[in-house]
C-alpha cells in the first residue's frame, strides 16, 4: 500500500469501531465468482458493437459530425501549443469504450460489491466524481497538457536522436502490445518510486486516502503527481516512435481498465489474476492494514509484481482502505459545494506536509513520523 508506516490505531474506518460488518460471502470457489469477469467481457463485446454501429453508414455520419464539432471547439478554445495534447485527451475521454466499461462497473458494484454496506452514491463517490473527475480534469488539461506539449517539443527538437525506431515502422498490433507493455512497466516503476520517496509519497497519499473505493477513485490523483509521472512514461514512449493513434488506444485501455480495479467489486478474476491486476489485488494495495504496505504496485499486468517480488499472494482478502492519518481532510459532504471545499483542502494537504518537513518537523502525518 504505502511506504510510510504510522502507529497502529492512528486510522479508524468510517464507521463505529464496535460495529462488526460481515463481508459478503464469496462464491463456493472462494474467489468472488466469475460474474464480474463475465460482465467485463460483456462490456468489451457491447463496446465493440457500439463502435461498429457508431461508425457505420448513416449512424456513423451523425457520430462523426459530433466528433468534428467537438474537435472544432477544442481547436477554437485551447491554446495552440497544447491543442494536440488536448485533442488526444478528448479522444480518450470521449471514447465509447470508457463509458460502457463504467456502466459495467456500476452493475458489478451493485451485484458483486466488495463492501456490501457501501452505498453507490456515497460521500466518497461524490468527492471523486465532482472534485477529482470534473474539477481536477480542468487542471489536467491546463497544466499537464502544457507540460506534455513541452516534453514533446523538447524531444522532437533536441532529443529526437534518442528515437530507437522511426515513426510508423511498428505494425499496428505490435505497436499497441509493445507500447502497452512498456508503458505498464514504467507505470509500475514510477508507482514504486512514489511510495519510496517521502516528497513524492505525500502527494500520492491523496490517492490512497479514499476509504470508499469506487470507479472514479483512479482519478483521485494530485496534479503534481502527473508532473512527476509524465516524464518517466512519456519520454521512453517517444523513443519508440509510436503513432498518435497507438498512444491514444494505449491510454483508452489503461484508463478503462483502471476504472474496473478501483471499483467496489468483489472478484479476483480467477486464474486471470496471474496476468492482470484485479479489484481484489488493488484493494490490497490501498489497504489501511500495515501488513499490506508496499505490495501490488502493478497498473494493468500483475506479473510485474510477481517478477519484482511485491505481489501479495492471498487473493481472498478485501480489507478496509485509506491512509493512517487522522489529520487528513477526508470528505464530509455529499453536496457538490461541499465536495469542492473538500477537494481544495485535499489538494493543499501535501503542500502542508512539505512545509512541515521544510520547517524541520520531519515527514509527518498527523504528528507521527511516517518513516518510522
Amino acid at each position: 500500500m504505502c511506504s510510510p508506516q504510522l502507529p497502529e490505531g492512528s486510522y479508524a474506518p468510517d464507521r463505529p469501531a464496535d460495529v462488526d460488518v460481515e463481508p459478503p460471502v464469496p462464491d463456493s470457489d472462494g474467489r468472488g465468482g466469475m460474474g464480474p469477469l463475465m460482465m467485463l467481457t460483456g462490456a468489451i463485446v457491447l463496446s465493440a458493437t457500439t463502435l461498429a454501429v457508431a461508425f457505420s453508414p448513416g449512424t456513423g455520419g451523425r457520430f462523426q459530425a459530433l466528433l468534428t464539432a467537438i474537435h472544432g471547439h477544442v481547436v477554437a478554445t485551447v491554446p495552440g501549443p497544447i491543442m494536440p495534447i488536448a485533442a488526444r485527451g478528448a479522444e480518450v475521454f470521449l471514447s465509447p469504450w470508457l463509458y460502457l466499461v463504467m456502466l459495467i462497473c456500476f452493475l458489478a458494484e451493485r451485484y458483486f460489491p466488495a463492501r456490501a454496506e457501501q452505498r453507490f452514491f456515497s460521500v466518497g463517490f461524490v468527492q471523486d466524481l465532482v472534485g477529482w473527475f470534473l474539477v481536477n480534469s480542468l487542471l489536467r488539461v491546463a497544466l499537464i497538457g502544457a507540460f506534455a506539449a513541452t516534453l514533446d517539443t523538447l524531444f522532437q527538437t533536441r532529443l529526437s536522436f534518442l528515437r530507437i525506431i522511426p515513426t510508423d515502422v511498428w505494425p499496428p498490433a505490435v505497436g499497441l502490445v509493445g507500447g502497452l507493455l512498456v508503458a505498464d512497466f514504467l507505470k509500475w516503476l514510477h508507482h514504486w518510486i512514489r511510495h519510496k520517496v517521502p516528497l513524492f509519497w505525500v502527494f500520492h497519499a491523496v490517492h490512497h486516502s479514499q476509504r470508499e473505493m469506487n470507479m472514479f477513485t483512479d482519478l483521485r490523483v494530485h496534479v503534481v503527481e502527473y508532473l512527476i509521472a509524465l516524464p518517466v512514461v512519456a519520454v521512453p514512449l517517444f523513443m519508440l516512435g509510436l503513432t498518435d493513434i497507438t498512444v491514444i488506444w494505449i491510454l483508452i485501455l489503461m484508463e478503462s481498465y483502471s476504472r474496473v480495479y478501483h471499483a467496489n467489486i468483489r472478484s479476483d478474476f480467477g486464474v486471470l489474476r496471474y496476468v492482470f491486476v484485479t479489484p481484489q489485488s488493488h484493494r490490497i494495495h490501498h489497504s489501511s492494514d500495515l501488513r499490506h504496505h508496499d505490495h501490488n504496485f502493478a497498473v494493468v499486468f500483475s506479473f510485474w509484481d510477481r517478477l519484482m517480488g511485491t505481489q501479495w499472494d492471498d487473493h481472498t482478502e478485501y480489507p478496509d482502505t485509506g491512509i493512517r492519518d487522522p489529520a487528513f481532510p477526508h470528505e464530509t459532504s455529499a453536496s457538490p459545494a461541499g465536495a469542492l471545499g473538500d477537494y481544495a483542502r485535499q489538494t493543499i494537504y501535501p503542500f502542508k506536509m512539505v512545509w512541515n518537513a521544510a520547517m524541520g518537523r520531519g515527514w509527518t502525518i498527523g504528528g507521527a513520523d511516517d518513516r518510522n
